[in-house]
């Protein structure tokens, strides 16, 4: 048991530290799809000027989601290391910690899919856009028009892209109030074998973490469906 707990102590700290890392990297990834948006817009005046600006974004955009992905995988491991440790031990502080860190590998790879699919929609209409001038480079008048379409399109991009980052801000705070409470339920897990009547507390404690679950599941609904309704409705 004793060297079941140095192991465990030893993987949940590599554990915070990747969760910090992979926190700082999605945030990093969700602001750099919203600025390509912008970069994005201003693309065709410097193509006129034969200057080109989207490949230092998209080099730096493929460098950070190979960091996402490889930050996910590692945690993704540690956390099953710390789950078959949870199931010798018989912890329930153990077994909830490994759930904790499950929600938030979940949640995190929800984000960065979410903006990798916007910057994919980006990409495809510039392609499009590029594309189109190219066959058409006579031709003022469609071309004007293919810029108003695509302008049209990063401006919702853009939007969807700030929409996303309020509510990546939003799930942030009620990450924040939920792993606190999931530490003061381990430690009230740890003393209420001998403190019989924190059974009610515990039952009140779980009942608050089911809400703030059922909120934050709200607000993650409320913001896919008003980007979708902004981009397409």
């Amino acid at each position: 048991m004793p060297s079941s707990n140095v192991e465990w102590d030893q993987l949940r700290r590599e554990a915070t530290k990747l969760e910090r890392q992979l926190e700082d990297r999605v945030s990093k990834y969700q602001m750099l799809n919203a600025n390509n948006a912008f970069d994005t817009e201003m693309g065709y005046g410097n193509q006129k000027m034969g200057v080109g600006q989207g490949n230092d974004s998209d080099d730096s955009a493929a460098l950070l989601s190979a960091e996402i992905e490889r930050t996910m995988a590692a945690l993704g491991d540690l956390n099953e290391r710390m789950s078959a440790i949870a199931k010798r031990t018989q912890s329930s502080q153990h077994t909830l910690l490994v759930k904790r860190y499950r929600e938030i590998l979940y949640d995190y790879n929800a984000d960065y899919q979410k903006a990798s699919q916007i910057m994919e929609k980006r990409r495809e209409s510039s392609a499009l856009f590029s594309g189109a001038k190219m066959r058409n480079h006579d031709n003022d008048t469609a071309t004007e028009h293919l810029l108003r379409e695509r302008n049209a399109i990063n401006n919702s991009m853009k939007s969807a892209g700030n929409v996303l980052s309020q509510a990546s801000e939003i799930k942030a705070d009620l990450r924040n109030q939920r792993a606190s409470l999931g530490s003061t339920m381990g430690y009230l897990s740890g003393i209420a074998a001998n403190v019989p009547g924190l059974n009610q507390v515990m039952d009140a404690i779980r009942k608050k973490r089911s809400r703030d679950d059922m909120i934050l599941s709200g607000v993650i609904a409320s913001c896919i469906l008003f980007t979708l309704w902004y981009l397409f409705g």
